[in-house]
């Protein structure tokens, strides 16, 4: 039997009389609870630094937001791509952040936190204004906010963009179920404003016309076979929205270059389709598994390039067995389906198909799919629960809660600070190349060389013929004095590498170090030959140079200055430089 709404033409936050007060102050009351909820579970984030993973490209580099809120800014933020992406409004949300609070991440982690319990809320006032049922709406808003999979997307700064883009999404919803309930195009175009909104954020709203597709079946049953034809039409405009905001973002993924790394869409040719059929698979059972058993949470999960025969056959067959089962149910249990369906397909832009960077999948990824996932698990489970004895229905209840809202608590702790992340990610990912050496660099930018060195033996053992492994291990050497060894690991990443400016200035600065002068200036010309615009080469050739060409290296220190204005260093460098008679 489908679950009607109370009184399709009118909210259960109104009744005859007026405005329902006892709908009312549940609304309200939750609204606290699922705000004292986030707080214990990411209170303690305010504390943490910046992680050094698109943190940088996102925010502490982004050039485009250093200046505040500034009409430059955001003229460049809504006219160009910027670290791939088209995301003018998060750029500008940054912009509000610098301008109120500087470069710092306890303010801007609390935006974050700030978007998280507003999406929450909005979700609960959608789903019991769409359903008239509060306490199932209640435990679907609750476990978005408090679920550890969500700690990614709320605690990383550099996701401004999902936890802005799902409080858009969440009210674009609202505003629908207003438009159903009362037809007019007003409230149809506030719904396609606040979707326009959720764009400007992170294209992963792009699936959000098929999900309201979806919702016309149910929770609003206006889906008949003479309906569906207007009911298609209606949503065109968000149809068209998306395509083109898809065709947009993937014109930004052609070239790529984020914290000084360049790459693109990987083709065909590199990761083939069975390849990325076999992850996408896997990674949907492995959604599934996190969402229901949240463990081994890590970023990134590195893709396994090959075709996973065991797993994929198994997930097929578990995929296709659940969808096969709800579809049966579609007309008994329409939200099974429903949920189901906005879980899959929700899921699609960022399942693998078209491949951007080296992840299998993110916890990220699910932030907004995961709403219909637990649709479709609280209303199915809920007339369970009911037949069990009332005090043993509450203590299952707050005991699920507490182990969920602690385990968010101690997953959040992994991301204080870049070396707890990537030591925590490497624990998870054992001797997998790119997380040990992920460790390495951060513990070398955080400035534990020690800690550094051995990660990075223990990544050259994996990747004996990566020239940034060998670049990396260099610079670690020579923090430690080990100026020798830090020579011969920048040789052979030049010799890895011969036509990277950067090996080559490196290896100039360890022959100085070694005061092998004709041999560093060989290479510091040569670095500055292959690379004319290499700031920290000029910088180091002009120190270089200080004792017997001075007027040379006044060029270098100038030429350094000039291509890295921000540069507290260089500028030092150069001012103190020009103050010697």
């Amino acid at each position: 039997m489908l679950n009607p709404l109370p009184n399709p033409s009118r909210s259960p936050l109104f009744n005859e009389r007026g405005v329902n007060l006892q709908a009312l102050r549940a609304l309200i009351v939750a609204s606290g609870l699922l705000g004292l909820m986030i707080w214990f579970c990411y209170g303690p984030s305010l504390a943490f630094r910046f992680v050094n993973l698109d943190d940088g490209s996102h925010i502490t580099n982004n050039p485009m937001i250093q200046d505040g809120l500034t009409w430059q800014g955001v003229k460049q933020a809504f006219s160009q791509h910027h670290a791939a992406l088209w995301i003018p409004l998060s750029w500008v949300s940054f912009m509000c952040d610098i301008s109120l609070f500087g470069m710092d991440p306890s303010g801007m982690r609390a935006v974050n936190l700030f978007w998280h319990w507003a999406a929450a809320v909005l979700i609960l006032l959608w789903l019991f204004e769409a359903t008239g049922v509060f306490w199932r709406s209640l435990a679907v808003a609750t476990l978005f906010a408090v679920h550890p999979i969500n700690v990614e997307s709320v605690v990383w700064l550099t996701e401004r963009k999902n936890v802005l883009c799902m409080a858009f999404i969440a009210l674009a919803l609202v505003l629908y179920g207003r438009h159903v309930r009362q037809p007019s195009g007003l409230r149809l175009g506030m719904t396609l404003g606040a979707f326009v909104l959720a764009l400007l954020s992170k294209p992963m709203a792009v699936t959000f016309p098929a999900v309201l597709v979806l919702l016309d079946f149910w929770p609003y049953h206006r889906w008949t076979r003479e309906s569906a034809g207007r009911l298609i039409w209606e949503k065109a405009p968000f149809f068209a929205l998306a395509l083109a905001t898809s065709a947009w973002t993937l014109h930004g993924t052609k070239n790529i270059e984020v914290d000084g790394h360049v790459f693109s869409a990987v083709p065909l040719d590199l990761l083939g389709v069975p390849e990325r059929i076999s992850n996408a698979l896997v990674s949907y059972a492995a959604y599934v598994r996190q969402l229901l058993w949240p463990t081994d949470l890590a970023l990134p999960y590195y893709h396994p390039l090959t075709v996973q025969a065991g797993p994929m056959t198994l997930s097929l067959l578990f995929l296709l067995a659940v969808t096969a089962l709800l579809f049966r149910q579609r007309k008994s249990r329409p939200w099974g389906f429903v949920g189901w369906l906005w879980f899959l397909g929700a899921l699609v832009p960022s399942i693998g198909f078209i491949q951007v960077g080296q992840q299998a999948r993110a916890d990220r990824f699910t932030y907004f799919p995961q709403i219909g996932f637990w649709i479709a698990v609280v209303w199915t489970v809920a007339p369970w629960t009911q037949r069990l004895p009332r005090t043993i229905g509450l203590t299952l209840a707050v005991g699920l809660l507490g182990l969920t809202i602690w385990t968010t608590r101690t997953q959040a702790d992994y991301w204080k600070d870049s070396v707890t992340l990537f030591e925590r990610t490497m624990q998870l990912a054992g001797n997998d190349p790119l997380a040990v050496n992920m460790a390495a660099s951060n513990c070398m930018r955080a400035g534990e060389f020690e800690k550094a060195e051995a990660y990075y033996k223990r990544s050259i053992q994996l990747f004996p013929k990566d020239p940034d492994v060998w670049s990396g291990f260099g610079v670690v050497l020579a923090r430690l004095g080990k100026d020798r060894e830090s020579a011969r690991a920048f040789l052979i990443a030049s010799r890895l590498e011969p036509a990277v400016a950067s090996h080559l200035a490196n290896l100039a600065w360890a022959y100085d170090r070694l005061n092998l002068r004709p041999e560093a200036e060989t290479n510091f010309r040569a670095a500055l030959k292959l690379e004319p615009g290499l700031a920290a080469a000029h910088y180091r050739f002009g120190l270089f140079l200080e004792r017997n060409s001075p007027i040379e290296a006044l060029e270098h220190l100038k030429k350094a200055a000039e291509l890295a204005p921000e540069n507290v260093e260089y500028r030092d460098a150069l001012a103190d430089f020009q103050k010697i008679p």
